[in-house]
């Protein structure tokens, strides 16, 4: 069965955010290592780091499944299961970056992809 173009794409935009995330995981270890060091505390703020190492690595390995499968149009089910997570998790992270005053133009995108995504998943099951 032809996977539709929608699912495709989105598909191949998580594969690249878990690739991206991959990237920003490595560096907040070696930027919050060198911090710690220069501030004369490695330990100082470990457990924070361990949380968004954690939620990083969820949302890394969500996002290349979400992909892999995406491109492949198999596992549907699994599929709008994932995009329905990755919608919440966009939505947490924007509410928590509109409270903190940060930019919230990287979680509307987040949401964006995994609505379309979504939209994508429903397509490929009507087809």
């Amino acid at each position: 069965m032809k996977v539709n173009g929608l699912l495709k794409v989105t598909g191949i935009l998580y594969i690249l955010n878990g690739a991206l995330g991959i990237v920003s995981l490595l560096a907040g270890l070696a930027f919050g290592g060198i911090l710690g060091a220069a501030a004369g505390d490695v330990s100082a703020g470990v457990g924070l780091m361990i949380l968004l190492m954690i939620s990083t690595i969820i949302s890394i390995l969500l996002s290349f499944l979400a992909g892999i499968n995406g491109v492949r149009g198999r596992n549907l089910k699994l599929c709008l299961a994932m995009g329905i997570v990755l919608l919440i998790l966009g939505a947490f992270s924007l509410i928590v970056n509109a409270a903190s005053r940060d930019s919230i133009t990287a979680s509307m995108i987040s949401m964006i992809i995994s609505i379309l995504y979504i939209f994508g998943v429903a397509r490929q099951r009507a087809a």
